[in-house]
């Protein structure tokens, strides 16, 4: 049997659950579970005089430990409970935490729905306010604009990198019709978008699908009437500095192209057409052209190769690449929810134990766990199934990379990118996802 106990914050005694919620640094996390320490005793107890003092004293401890740290309740800066206010929880037998918490209110607090609310999968995003029949699909009127209440059976966007664009050229062809997506569309009778460009990191394919927006800033306030101007934004992104990266799309209502050229962090907005001088509103948002093009297609979620073994100070690279792909998620849904993420895969150089492995693995891991109705393990697909599925003899190179849990070389044109043939089993495989998921027509 568990154990209620009386608590002042959500989780202040575990060290790991901390973190995850409130993101304080050690040195404030040990000072926490000292200061813990001296209450911890009386905090499970029968006694309601007791229990009471306990909560008392923890809430102070853990209110002033926290006040220190910097730590705002209530927005975007922190997910702790109120420190002001006492709560009860529910110790497992295992002696940690559950979501049976309630606050002084008898409601369920901030922090837990902040674990809840990837769970629920953007079922609760938004309020249907209005519903108006275009066409083939019914769309509704949510706070972010009118959107399809579901994807279209005939149309599927894929958002990567070199991996969905079909890299290197050659084997693979200029026009893409080798890649997944270009063997899925010739196999079926809808529209398929190829929106993998080679090189972008996972934050780079967000921004061009929607999922991240980018808030701009323009330095003399306006677009011009001819030409580029310079934008900052406050965001920071997964930026791979080395490549240039581009995006088509509209700022302020003005359609045009932002860029960043390869060794710079510098973005520039450069007007499609020249026109009167626009002005530009501090943090304007950058909407993608793609984005909003391919906003009603099934949308498969194919990005972070790029991010593996690469330092960003987006941070690390599990969390940001993870992010970028609930971002994207958001981004097809809550309404339509017709969207595949499979995360990305290993190198063949890259065994079970190496720490690009363990990198993958845990991104792969955690989109399962969030999207358990829309992931598809491509990688587990790739390491033990599709050599198969080509006929390929496996040699004992291939048995010994299966055997280390990662890519055979037989299926790959490198250590990274697999060949067309390969590339032609992940669009069966995708279909087969989709059709059996009743997406598609």
């Amino acid at each position: 049997m568990g154990t209620w106990v009386i608590k002042a914050a959500l989780s202040v005694a575990n060290d790991k659950t901390t973190a995850d919620l409130i993101r304080l640094p050690t040195e404030t996390r040990n000072e926490l579970d000292a200061r813990l320490e001296k209450v911890a005793a009386d905090v499970v107890t029968a006694n309601p005089t007791v229990a009471t003092a306990a909560a008392t004293a923890a809430t102070a401890a853990v209110g002033g430990a926290l006040a220190t740290a910097g730590v705002v309740y209530g927005n975007s800066t922190g997910t702790g409970i109120d420190p002001s206010t006492a709560v009860a929880g529910f110790i497992g037998d295992n002696g940690r935490e559950t979501d049976l918490v309630v606050d002084a209110a008898g409601t369920v607090p901030e922090a837990v729905l902040a674990r809840w609310a990837p769970r629920l999968n953007g079922l609760t995003d938004a309020q249907v306010d209005a519903l108006s029949l275009n066409g083939r699909n019914l769309f509704v009127q949510t706070p972010s604009g009118i959107v399809p209440l579901s994807s279209s059976n005939a149309a599927l966007a894929g958002w990567g990198d070199s991996l969905t664009r079909g890299w290197p050229v050659p084997p693979f062809g200029a026009s893409g019709a080798d890649s997944w997506p270009g063997v899925f569309q010739a196999g079926w009778g809808g529209t398929v978008y190829n929106g993998g460009v080679e090189g972008q990191t996972a934050d780079e394919v967000a921004i061009r699908q929607g999922g991240y927006v980018a808030l701009l800033t323009t330095a003399s306030g306006s677009i011009p009437a001819a030409g580029s101007v310079q934008v900052t934004t406050g965001q920071v992104f997964a930026w791979y500095v080395a490549r240039v990266w581009s995006c088509v799309g509209t700022l302020a209502g003005v359609p045009g192209t932002l860029s960043r050229a390869a060794g710079s962090t510098q973005l520039v907005f450069t007007r499609t057409a020249s026109g009167t001088a626009v002005p530009v509103p501090a943090n304007t948002p950058f909407i993608s052209a793609a984005g909003e093009q391919q906003a009603d297609a099934v949308q498969v979620l194919f990005a972070g190769r790029n991010d593996i073994g690469f330092t960003s100070v987006a941070g690390p690279v599990v969390d940001r690449v993870v992010l970028a792909h609930l971002a994207m998620a958001r981004r097809a849904g809550p309404h339509r929810r017709r969207f595949v993420t499979v995360g990305t895969t290993t190198a063949t150089d890259e065994p079970r134990g190496s720490a690009n492995h363990t990198a993958v693995t845990a991104i792969n891991d955690t989109l399962a766990r969030l999207f358990p109705q829309n992931y598809f393990d491509l990688r587990g697909y790739l390491v033990t199934q599709s050599i198969y599925d080509q006929g390929i003899t496996p040699t004992a190179a291939d048995l010994a990379a299966i055997a280390n849990d990662t890519l055979p070389p037989s299926i790959m044109t490198d250590s990274i990118h697999y060949t067309p043939a390969t590339a032609a089993t992940v669009a069966a495989r995708l279909k087969a996802f989709c059709i059996t998921k009743g997406w598609l027509r």
